[in-house]
């Protein structure tokens, strides 16, 4: 019976967190006057910002992932790398890896997936994002292997 009530707590909990469990609010009576207890509660949190992703630097080559391309005049959050070369700079390609469809109905920021790790792995480019899906690139061109 204590794991059970266990359970139904953590879901509770975790459900609450991602904001799929909303508080309605309720009429309560305090001293004579009725009052919204969700007017009194502070709204849910947004996600947390998620961690940099140490860039790495293979044969000349240094790979990013990018979180946010508003911060480079770009539309689009998470899902992007790019390649510079070390000595002068310079972006040598950039590859959407992945999309994210967002729903309309949840708010946006809860549903970005944004990417975790890079590393090389047998002379190919290995993106991992946050859902742990897996993605392979060729580090001179970017572009994937399927």
């Amino acid at each position: 019976m204590r794991r059970i009530r266990l359970f139904f707590l953590v879901a509770w909990l975790i459900l609450s967190a991602n904001g799929i469990y909303c508080y309605e609010g309720r009429e309560d009576t305090v001293k004579g006057k009725k009052t919204d207890q969700a007017a009194a509660r502070p709204p849910a949190a947004k996600r947390v910002a998620p961690r940099e992703v140490k860039p790495v630097v293979y044969r000349g080559v240094r790979y990013e992932a990018p979180h946010f391309g508003s911060l480079r005049g770009a539309d689009y959050k998470g899902g992007h790398v790019a390649a510079y070369d070390v000595k002068t700079g310079k972006q040598l390609w950039e590859l959407e890896v992945y999309t994210t469809i967002i729903r309309e109905d949840m708010e946006s920021d809860v549903q970005d997936v944004f990417i975790t790790q890079l590393l090389i792995k047998r002379d190919r480019l290995i993106v991992i994002n946050e859902n742990d899906k897996r993605f392979e690139l060729d580090p001179k061109t970017g572009r994937r292997f399927h």
